[in-house]
């Protein structure tokens, strides 16, 4: 990876860790290919980009990558196509949560 927070592999240029979910992440969380799903952690009725690629088509030289639809499923569609994004990070074992519930008004504080 160019940018990272480890000079051993990369060139340490990010101060924070942060990324889009894979298409396999957000399918373990719940969401299914063209199934409607919206009962999973991470559904929010909103469109948003993953991280994965889906296809390329030569003919038309247009890119395809997974997105997250606003009935929660998941699908492929042109990377020309606006959608939003959702940030993730990734949080070391034994990282502890010590005030906050995780709502808007009350974010997680974590030591």
């Amino acid at each position: 990876d160019r940018f990272t927070v480890s000079e051993e592999n990369g060139n340490g240029a990010l101060t924070y860790p942060i990324a889009l979910l894979t298409a396999d992440e957000i399918a373990y969380a719940g969401a299914v290919y063209l199934q409607d799903n919206g009962s999973y952690y991470l559904y929010d009725n909103a469109y948003w980009w993953s991280l994965s690629p889906s296809n390329f088509h030569s003919s038309n030289t247009n890119a395809n990558a997974w997105y997250v639809n606003s009935t929660g499923y998941l699908y492929a569609s042109w990377v020309t196509t606006s959608r939003g994004v959702r940030p993730a990070v990734s949080l070391k074992m034994g990282t502890k949560i010590i005030d906050g519930d995780g709502t808007v008004q009350s974010p997680y504080v974590i030591e």
